[in-house]
């Protein structure tokens, strides 16, 4: 997704931020109150003045982007607690929507030609020094993924002369993107334009000052007597197709669990979820190579459609099939050749739907895998053993088997829950001479309610007790 300008802020939202269009459409009327509401006062009396100052302050728009940022990175900024919402990077998942963002600035170290920026959320690679001079000048200020905080990348481009002032970081000083490229197809895609009239429109009007409502509406009737024109429809309903095709072909690859459902892959084995590094991996086939290298998974490979009816094993390494497919009779030269050809001292044998389920049950959204974290297990964890704990207490003393009981100094809720319930309680003296070996009858205010208690198991429930007191 690429954009000049306003449209450089719509791909910041829709493209960087993954926000939908409803909640984007909110944030430019943030943005617009903010901003636009807000100009210099000597401006709203004086139309030449933009001429000594920026009709808007640059600190206001700077604002209005760190909410937008706030809003639609919310789970982002905690996932990376180190980051704060000024410091959110315009680099994003690689797997993620890829969103260009276009400016007017300096392209070589000596600043003397400047010409089309091209912010980019992703890596565009330098052309190889053997393509022809062309094609090398059509990948304008290719390199890594630009790691600029996004509020300024925003202000780039945003940066129209006489209406904000431009910025400079990095070493370069950048301008809005129409100076030279108001409509990013030039240098992108095809733009569907709006006539009618809103090119008359100012930039900087908005109306009234503290919602804009009237200019909103203007640009509203204008957009909709655009769509409703046949070629226009035509038009839409074109690369709407071709949308959709796109779309079906992506769905059909690896990549689109994390592009489109945000899944990421979690290593759901004990020995992973207690260390002290997270286990997470971005692709399904990530997973399963640590399963291999890590758990030492092996896929046992049924042998059909071969006259060696009594081999029984077949590796399935990449590394053995330069040579051949290596086929075994015994279990025992298979684990030999796998501890000798690859390291694997003690091999776990999966069929391919034991290895499909094992992968399935380690596919979650990222905010699943952020409890599979070292911390959060061991979290809970510890609540578990100070529920069972508290649990076995309490069942002991609404049973009679205990008459003195310490509750277990962690866990507030459990005490708290214990505190409420136990006085409410008043156990029958008589229960140890019960006629009824395998029931005690607990008298609750205001209602008496049963509870069984099987005394075979009383020695070893007060044991337990005590134990955890």
């Amino acid at each position: 997704m690429a954009g000049t300008s306003t449209g450089g802020l719509s791909a910041i939202m829709l493209g960087r931020m993954d926000m939908c269009v409803e909640k984007a459409l909110e944030q430019y009327d943030l943005v617009g109150n903010k901003v636009f509401g807000k100009p210099r006062r000597l401006h709203s009396r004086m139309k030449l003045a933009n001429l000594l100052r920026p009709e808007f302050p640059a600190r206001n728009m700077e604002s209005a982007m760190n909410l937008v940022i706030k809003s639609g990175l919310e789970d982002e900024i905690r996932q990376w607690r180190h980051f704060r919402t000024e410091e959110v990077p315009f680099q994003s998942d690689s797997q993620k929507c890829r969103t260009l963002v276009v400016a007017h600035g300096p392209v070589n170290i000596s600043k003397t030609v400047h010409h089309t920026y091209i912010f980019r959320t992703y890596d565009h690679l330098h052309p190889s020094p053997m393509s022809d001079r062309e094609n090398r000048t059509k990948h304008l200020n290719p390199g890594r993924a630009h790691r600029d905080p996004i509020w300024k990348i925003a202000r780039a481009t945003s940066a129209a002369p006489g209406y904000f002032s431009p910025i400079d970081f990095g070493g370069r000083t950048f301008r809005d993107g129409g100076m030279v490229a108001n409509n990013p197809s030039t240098v992108m895609y095809y733009r569907f334009n709006v006539g009618n009239g809103l090119g008359d429109i100012p930039l900087d009007q908005w109306k009234p000052a503290n919602s804009g409502e009237k200019t909103k509406s203007t640009i509203e009737e204008s957009t909709f007597e655009y769509l409703a024109d046949p070629e226009t429809h035509s038009q839409l309903l074109r690369f709407a197709a071709e949308l959709v095709s796109v779309r079906r072909a992506r769905a059909a690859t690896v990549r689109w669990e994390t592009f489109a459902r945000e899944f990421i892959y979690c290593c759901t084995e004990a020995a992973c979820l207690g260390a002290q590094a997270s286990r997470t991996f971005l692709t399904r086939d990530e997973l399963r190579d640590h399963g291999v290298q890590v758990h030492s998974f092996v896929l046992n490979v049924a042998l059909e459609g071969s006259s060696h009816d009594s081999c029984q094993y077949v590796c399935t390494f990449d590394q053995c099939h330069d040579g051949g497919v290596h086929v075994f009779d015994d279990q025992r030269l298979f684990e030999e050749h796998l501890r000798q050809a690859h390291d694997l001292e003690h091999p776990q044998f999966m069929d391919l739907r034991a290895l499909e389920q094992w992968l399935d049950l380690g596919r979650m959204t990222q905010q699943a895998a952020l409890k599979c974290r070292p911390s959060e297990m061991a979290r809970k964890k510890r609540e578990e053993r100070e529920e069972k704990k508290a649990t076995a207490v309490a069942d002991a003393v609404a049973a009679g088997l205990v008459r003195g009981h310490s509750i277990p100094r962690r866990g507030r809720k459990t005490r708290e829950s214990l505190s409420s319930t136990l006085p409410a309680l008043r156990l029958d003296t008589d229960f140890a001479t019960s006629s009824q070996p395998n029931s005690a009858a607990m008298i609750a205010s205001p209602s008496s309610i049963p509870v069984t208690t099987p005394t075979a198991s009383a020695n070893t429930l007060v044991n337990e007790v005590r134990g955890s007191s």
